[in-house]
């Protein structure tokens, strides 16, 4: 399941509702939350070949359906969407039938990423945000998007990652732990040569992500009082602290967030 440092989800769901965890991407200096994380996925997107109305989408940790409800908007074409919650599911649910796309749109819930529902050999393209760094068999998460791939198709791929500064002390931050630590660029390019995918491109994107963090800043001092209301005293102070915190460790190196693209090779 995507996650954050703690209470990270719950602090999202606060400030605005049905937060997916979504990066967004501030072009302007006004840009608001939901246009900037609908402009970053599209701009990951535009990495993918001659998407149209026959592409079929996979989207993996779908959350509220933010991003799966964006590309139907923008493509029109037919999208998957896997939620790991009852409650997330039902949401995009009603979201889809109020916009009457119940024949674009599907759903489904999988607590587990690596037991996806969903047919082998079948979409055009996958995109996984900030769900690999949280499973703890990568391996097999990799088999599993190899399988729901078809012939070359694309693997879009967000993640956190350890920089060369990273320390130990940096994985609670993004709400990991001993148990599943922080990956590094040299895991990712083991685990995707054993698994039938082939990298295309790849950037690093961590100036989007502290504009992000730094966004969220704000609007932590803006709605100071009703955050802590609603989870207690001193918690606004205590998440600034922590976005602050993640914002140095991007700044340093320590942390990455990066974007790979990856295309099926049948093995």
């Amino acid at each position: 399941m995507r996650q954050g440092h703690a209470g990270e989800y719950e602090l999202l769901n606060t400030l605005f509702a049905n937060d997916d965890l979504n990066i967004g991407y501030y072009k302007e200096e006004d840009t608001k939350i939901d246009k900037a994380r609908e402009l970053m996925l599209l701009r990951i997107l535009r990495l993918v070949p001659k998407i149209a109305k026959k592409t079929k989408f996979l989207v993996v940790g779908a959350g509220w359906g933010t991003a799966a409800m964006t590309i139907v908007d923008t493509y029109l074409c037919r999208v998957d969407s896997i939620s790991t919650t009852k409650k997330e599911q039902d949401h995009l649910e009603k979201a889809l039938k109020k916009k009457e796309y119940e024949k674009k749109l599907y759903t489904h819930l999988s607590e587990r990423h690596v037991d996806l529902p969903t047919e082998t050999d079948n979409y055009n393209v996958l995109l996984s945000q900030e769900v690999m760094s949280y499973v703890e068999d990568k391996r097999k998460l990799f088999i599993v998007y190899h399988a729901s791939l078809m012939a070359e198709g694309r693997l879009v791929m967000t993640d956190f990652l350890q920089g060369e500064k990273y320390e130990s002390k940096h994985s609670d931050l993004f709400g990991h732990s001993d148990a599943i630590p922080l990956w590094t660029d040299l895991d990712v390019e083991k685990l995707t040569n054993k698994s039938g995918l082939q990298k295309v491109y790849n950037k690093d994107f961590s100036p989007e992500l502290i504009g992000h963090y730094q966004y969220i800043i704000k609007e932590l001092d803006i709605k100071k009082a009703t955050v802590d209301k609603k989870l207690g005293k001193g918690a606004s102070q205590k998440h600034t602290d922590i976005y602050k915190a993640k914002i140095e460790a991007l700044e340093k190196g320590a942390i990455k967030w990066c974007l790979y693209v990856y295309q099926k090779i049948n093995i």
